[in-house]
């Protein structure tokens, strides 16, 4: 009797399982990415680190002293003293500072001022922009 017992309950308990569960619980549905896919998803993480590191290549940080040739909101055309035309580009995070004012900004740049810019050099465009901007003031002369 025990062992017909044995046997009904050791045929059931699958046929159970299957019920409850239902055809292929077990099996779980994980998609695998065809060999295709992930070379296309390589190459492009290559080309996103190949044009990143290109651009970072491109900009340096740069400082110039030149006088002010002409002015705009946005932007500062410099003579350097090599009388090389430098164009300065000016944004919301541009710092502004002058020794006889407190407050100074773009529009306060005027003609034949003498200024130092530190910033971002662009190679390929030949544009700084502009990081700080200061007004520098010539020492007296000895006489």
């Amino acid at each position: 009797m025990k062992k017909n017992i044995l046997k009904i309950f050791i045929l059931l308990t699958p046929l159970t399982f299957w019920l409850f569960l239902g055809p292929g619980a077990g099996a779980a549905a994980t998609p695998t990415p065809t060999t295709e896919s992930l070379e296309t998803q390589i190459n492009d993480l290559k080309d996103k680190i190949a044009s990143r590191v290109a651009e970072l290549k491109l900009v340096e940080k740069k400082g110039i002293i030149g006088t002010v040739t002409d002015s705009s909101d946005t932007q500062i055309t410099l003579s350097d003293l090599s009388t090389n035309i430098r164009f300065v580009d000016v944004d919301e995070l541009t710092k502004f500072s002058s020794s006889l004012s407190k407050s100074f900004g773009i529009s306060d740049v005027e003609k034949g001022q003498t200024l130092g810019v530190l910033g971002l050099y662009n190679k390929q465009s030949r544009r700084i922009l502009a990081r700080e901007v200061n007004v520098l003031s010539k020492p007296p002369e000895v006489v």
